[in-house]
């Protein structure tokens, strides 16, 4: 066997060695294996900064220190609150560490949902929410006091070893918690959703942004964040540490999970493969999504497994089963993905569980069909728990519990047949000529998922297919293995192959690495499995802590890295907030943007919408989008402005073009350099303000594009020519109507 498994990991990490990285090129793995000893050394001996380089140092420590003890109250009172729904599920006896990731986790998802509740009522009070956040915290202090008294026994030197290597990765994921964000989807709906409704007091629908209708299980921990600090971007940080801290927990329940179903070796490896993974780093410091939806799959298959384990206690079956719904449904209000890949699968572990079940002896006695009605319908009670209020608040809002999904059966408030095909043309996977391209596009994504990807790690693919030589816990691996092959398919054939819709199979596949990595006791073997996976954690931590995993902070002055993030994404907002704060422009201003919908960083009052909602010109105007600028109604869209009390109209030409490539969303043809002009020549805009004009290089591509649709936004006058990008008008206000 030792043979066998030492062929299978050279061969697979040589593989994993071949690929560049497509999210960097020309940058190679090779590249990487040539800078990994120098760059440790950077670490531990860091060269001197640059003269342009913003201040960085122990010094903004402090700045962190509200985020993460706003965050760590948060955690602290989700534990408590989902000890206590331990114990009234009779679910307390459990070990520490499946107590601490079962009972955090749950109680995760009940802060979300009392966020959404009293949000949605207009209760988003800070000393409400400080009374609720300090009530779990004491109910679990109350209920942990018995383990408290108790003095622990000292963990063993393998515990420390583990520890130890997992340090840099944890302490990498802790400083960028607290990152200024960056990230286009991040900005323009993960924090500018809850930015909202912290700013109007009330989580409402926001028919310009059709995103925030999403289930936003991970977003109301950061509008928690938002009400706790009383300030959104305080708070932001600190819903971002909260997010950030969704890694550790899950790793936490690998090592649970391991040491039940495998050894604690297995447990602590898992643990190390997962923490080490550099996506795990990514999804940590960028307020995505994933991370919660990663934490709620685990913990779906986890309860699964218990609800289908001998040594789970017969009188406990209806409570796991009760959590397994809980769990899925709490990933599906993460992400409305989170259907196919925790919710369908955890219903057949179940459902084939209870029908192949021949046990008597446990509370879920009676026939067969009985047995399977009961678990049916606990399981839809979980369900109904954590991903109803979303269902619940979009049927309310938009006639749709799935909106803006199955336009064709629901409908939906502010869709049209258009927007709505727009959409799932947008989001569809992609639609094959033949089965032979079938069949190379399947092979192709497959070996995506298995490692060519930019923040993959070899370690999960070199060790999981070793299980099969891992004597305990066969069962377990059977489930896992197809509940993972199963999600891998979901996300072929349902997705449009976007990588970060993958990235919740990581800790299934961990959880398989750490049993691999532990088939044999041999000291051969655990010799060489200890060098692959210190080499390849090398590797690993060289690309987390350099710039490839997502934008980092590290210490640097807090102030500084925001405003050096706005300027480099959103250059016109920034060139805006830096004008009032300098007093050079008054306030009140109410900016309407054209095409950017990243707006979370503007200091100021903007009016926007995202790529899938009807243009705001168009709508104000009440024009369709295939008006033509020589047809548009100025008279409309002055009126529109008045009423509104928009003073500048901000246009982002670099992100209409972004929309505009080919294979991209696409944008409306009526947003044009033309009807700007137009608007100008009717007297309702002033001249383009050059303090905020903005000029980027053209390539040839886009010159050849811009040639064809708007060729008065290219500047011939400079050397090598430059494209206008952004602009910002003036609404003239004499020409408004009384």
């Amino acid at each position: 066997m030792f043979v066998a498994a030492a062929a299978w990991v050279i061969g697979f990490s040589l593989w994993f060695s071949s690929f560049d990285l497509p999210n960097n090129r020309p940058l190679t793995r090779a590249d990487i294996w040539s800078t990994v000893p120098f760059h440790l050394m950077d670490l531990v001996d860091p060269p001197p900064a640059g003269p342009d380089a913003p201040p960085s140092g122990l010094r903004f420590l402090p700045q962190r220190v509200l985020p993460w003890s706003v965050a760590a109250a948060v955690l602290l009172s989700a534990f408590g609150y989902g000890r206590l729904l331990l114990k009234s599920l009779r679910l307390q006896e459990f070990d520490l560490p499946t107590r601490l990731f079962l009972g955090t986790s749950l109680g995760l998802a009940v802060l979300a949902t009392f966020t959404l509740a009293f949000g949605f009522v207009g209760v988003l009070n800070a000393p409400f929410f400080w009374i609720i956040v300090l009530s779990g915290v004491g109910g679990g202090l109350v209920l942990e006091r018995g383990h408290l008294l108790t003095v622990p026994s000292w963990p063993d030197r393998s515990f420390w070893w583990c520890l130890a290597l997992a340090s840099p990765f944890l302490v990498t994921i802790l400083l960028g918690s607290v990152t200024p964000q960056n990230d286009f989807d991040v900005r323009a709906y993960h924090l500018e959703g809850p930015k909202e409704f912290f700013l109007q007091g009330k989580v409402r629908f926001l028919s310009h942004n059709v995103y925030t209708s999403f289930p936003f299980l991970t977003e109301m921990l950061t509008l928690l964040g938002m009400v706790l600090c009383r300030d959104w971007f305080a708070g932001s940080l600190a819903g971002q540490a909260v997010l950030a801290a969704f890694a550790p927990l899950t790793a936490i329940g690998l090592f649970a999970a391991g040491r039940r179903w495998y050894s604690p070796t297995a447990g602590r490896v898992a643990a190390l493969v997962f923490l080490s993974t550099p996506w795990t780093t990514r999804i940590s410091i960028i307020a995505y999504a994933e991370g919660g939806l990663s934490l709620f799959v685990f913990a779906s298959a986890f309860a699964a497994c218990l609800a289908i384990d001998p040594k789970t206690p017969p009188n406990c079956r209806k409570s796991v089963v009760l959590m397994t719904g809980l769990f899925a449904g709490a990933a599906m209000a993460c992400k409305y993905p989170g259907l196919v890949s925790a919710v369908v699968p955890a219903a057949v572990v179940l459902g084939l569980s209870t029908l192949l079940s021949d046990r008597g002896a446990d509370d879920l006695a009676g026939g067969r069909g009985k047995r399977i009605s009961q678990t049916a319908g606990l399981f839809a009670i979980g369900l109904a728990c954590t991903i109803g209020p979303w269902l619940l608040k979009n049927l309310l809002e938009t006639g749709n519990p799935v909106y803006p999904l199955a336009y064709s059966i629901f409908g939906g408030t502010d869709l049209t047949p258009e927007l709505a095909e727009k959409w799932n043309r947008g989001h569809s996977p992609p639609h094959y000529k033949s089965l032979a391209n079938f069949i190379v596009d399947f092979g192709r994504k497959l070996a995506d998922v298995l490692g060519n990807n930019d923040w993959h790690s070899a370690l999960l693919y070199t060790f999981a297919p070793l299980v099969v030589f891992q004597a305990a816990g066969r069962t377990f691996s059977r489930v896992i293995a197809a509940w993972l092959f199963w999600m891998f398919l979901a996300w072929f054939l349902l997705t449009h192959h976007i990588d970060r819709f993958w990235v919740p199979m990581i800790p299934l596949a961990a959880l398989l690495a750490g049993a691999g990595a532990t088939w044999s006791a041999s000291r051969r073997s655990l010799a060489f499995v200890a060098t692959v996976g210190v080499a390849w954690g090398a590797f690993n931590l060289t690309l987390v802590t350099s710039s490839l995993a997502g934008y980092n902070v590290w210490l640097t002055d807090l102030n500084a890295a925001r405003q050096a993030v706005v300027r480099a994404d959103n250059p016109e907002i920034a060139l805006l907030n830096e004008a009032l704060a300098s007093g050079r422009l008054q306030e009140p201003i109410l900016v309407l943007c054209v095409g950017d919908a990243g707006v979370f960083h503007a200091n100021f009052p903007v009016l926007y919408n995202s790529v899938f909602d009807q243009p705001l010109l168009e709508r104000l105007s009440s024009v369709p989008g295939s008006e033509s600028p020589e047809n548009w109604p100025t008279q409309a869209t002055a009126e529109a402005l008045v009423k509104l009390g928009v003073t500048h109209i901000l246009v982002n030409w670099r992100e209409i073009l972004r929309y505009r490539e080919p294979g991209s969303y696409g944008y409306s043809d009526s947003i044009h350099p033309d009807l700007f002009r137009r608007f100008q020549e009717a007297g309702l805009l002033g001249p383009s303000l050059p303090e905020f004009e903005q000029h980027s290089p053209l390539s040839s591509d886009l010159k050849s594009r811009l040639e064809a649709w708007a060729p008065t936004l290219i500047d011939r006058g400079t050397d090598p020519p430059t494209y206008l990008s952004g602009q910002v008008f003036k609404v003239i206000p004499s020409n408004r109507l009384p």
